[in-house]
């Protein structure tokens, strides 16, 4: 009886572990496969260092060029998300009184929205530079 009761019970731990992996192992992959991750490149040019080299980057989908610039250096901004304007990069800050800013560019050409707005696409080359209006 005793070796009937531990077939019975093994047969239904398989059964139901089994229905078990399947139903969570599927709920994993997806969650790690909705994360897609893409390659991008950036670069900083201070009053110092007027050229950077681009640097490569992983990024994820709706990832902003601000929050990439946090990740990557140290900064300072006024204002946030969508809003933010940055005032420093590494210690470096635009100076106001020389009517310097720092100047975001996508691709080679001046971003038409902030930085805490522009959303990341797959080998997007973003620049920071300091230059005066």
């Amino acid at each position: 009886m005793k070796k009937k009761f531990a077939v019975v019970f093994l047969f239904f731990a398989l059964v139901v572990g089994g229905y078990h992996i399947k139903k969570v192992l599927p709920l994993r992959n997806a969650t790690v496969l909705s994360a897609k991750s893409f390659t991008v490149y950036q670069s900083v040019s201070t009053n110092t260092k007027k050229t950077s080299d681009l640097i490569k980057y992983e990024a994820v989908e709706k990832q902003t060029a601000l929050e990439l610039l946090k990740k990557t250096a140290i900064i300072k901004t006024k204002g946030e998300a969508e809003d933010a304007f940055v005032i420093s990069i590494d210690d470096q800050a635009a100076q106001t009184e020389n009517r310097e800013y720092w100047a975001f560019y996508v691709n080679g050409k001046a971003s038409k929205v902030g930085a805490g707005s522009y959303q990341l696409t797959p080998n997007d080359k973003i620049e920071w530079k300091i230059e005066k209006y």
